[in-house]
């Protein structure tokens, strides 16, 4: 996670605010979708995928959505994590038990090299009763890229291997004989960042007459269409 936060801070220009004595940048919303592999996919046959709300799952699951809830990021140790609400039901017809993946969380993890990388982890459920966070999803790739505007940070094509935790987990509890690295789908975050106007009008955050955490579905196709031009 440090590597990638270390990029997110250079490009975004923040490591200058540590020198003004503001090493932590708080996040306050965004949402980060992913395109989901064909792979995946056919990893998933005969079994029902479902949206927790806040999530989105698009028609044929090729499309997920999470919002940002929260998180921090510290400019002195460049680490931090970020935080999202919504996640997914696996029902597998042959299985009796519906898993819950949940609760997303950009994170970082210490590996057995005492290295420290990046981890997607994520809460799971097996019907209804919580078994606690595991490792998800580790994200990468060559095309992983950065982009910043404002106080806005975009994390941009990052390609999402299933973790080991999550692979052995599915195998036990739904009986899913998935392979090893398997390719999730794709990732793009937008993460909106706190900044001392926000500090001075606090507000809630949200438009007029929308509930926090929803999102129109309007939205969701011109941000899906706007990931898929670039």
């Amino acid at each position: 996670m440090k590597a990638i936060l270390r990029i997110f801070l250079m490009s975004a220009g923040l490591l200058a605010l540590a020198a003004q004595g503001a090493p932590t940048v708080q996040i306050k919303g965004g949402h980060t979708s992913i395109g989901v592999s064909e792979d995946f996919l056919l990893q998933l046959d005969g079994c029902d995928v479902t949206r927790v709300k806040p999530g989105v799952v698009k028609p044929g699951v090729e499309r997920m959505r999470f919002p940002v809830s929260g998180g921090a990021l510290d400019l002195e140790y460049l680490e931090g994590e970020v935080d999202h609400r919504g996640g997914i039901n696996i029902d597998c017809a042959a299985i009796v038990g519906q898993v819950t993946i949940e609760n997303l969380r950009i994170d970082a993890i210490q590996d057995e090299e005492d290295e420290i990388r990046p981890m997607i982890t994520a809460l799971v459920s097996i019907d209804d009763s919580v078994i606690g966070r595991i490792d998800f999803a580790a994200p990468g790739g060559a095309e992983f890229e950065v982009l910043t505007q404002g106080n806005v940070v975009q994390l941009r094509k990052a390609s999402l291997s299933l973790a080991e935790e999550a692979r052995e987990f599915l195998k036990i509890v739904l009986d899913l004989d998935l392979p090893e690295n398997l390719l999730v789908g794709e990732a793009n975050s937008r993460i909106n960042i706190k900044t001392a106007k926000d500090d001075d009008h606090p507000g809630n955050g949200f438009a007029k007459g929308k509930n926090k955490g929803e999102d129109s579905d309007q939205e969701d196709d011109e941000d899906d269409e706007e990931e898929d031009e670039s």
